[in-house]
């Protein structure tokens, strides 16, 4: 009887490391999994980093370029306005000059004038306020770098 029992319990222990064995097997073919998995993830996570700086160095040239176009255009601003504060001070020279005639116009027309010193000085204003803004732009964009 004692025997029967022994093997009996032998037979049970057996069977519980066989499943306990079975057991560890699939945990360490779910490991090896994971451990598949994690790597893969890692690659693609440096090839993620290539691609992103890639596309850092893009916007960065981009970013460059733009800076450059917005200081020419400033440029161009300023010119303009300088071109148009002439023309005004040469139109209020005319105007100042009762003598002066205006082409087409057979005598002097203040009035004329006048409205074109008003046409042009509100152009200057848009010029300044669109010069300002090119100089904030062209200023934030190079405090990023």
């Amino acid at each position: 009887k004692e025997v029967r029992k022994h093997r009996a319990d032998l037979a049970k222990e057996k069977k519980l490391r066989e499943e306990a064995l079975e057991k560890i097997k699939v945990y360490r073919d779910e490991l090896k999994a994971t451990r598949a998995q994690l790597k893969q993830a890692l690659d693609e996570k440096d090839a993620g980093k290539d691609e992103l700086a890639a596309e850092v160095a893009r916007l960065k040239r981009e970013v460059k370029e733009r800076e450059k176009r917005l200081t020419r255009m400033a440029g161009e601003l300023e010119k303009m306005q300088q071109m148009h504060a002439n023309e005004i001070e040469a139109l209020r020279a005319r105007i100042a000059d009762p003598e002066m005639t205006i082409p087409g116009m057979g005598g002097p027309d203040v009035a004329a004038l006048q409205a074109r010193i008003a046409a042009l000085e509100s152009e200057i204003e848009d010029l300044t306020s669109e010069n300002e803004f090119l100089n904030e732009e062209v200023s934030r964009l190079s405090s990023r770098d």
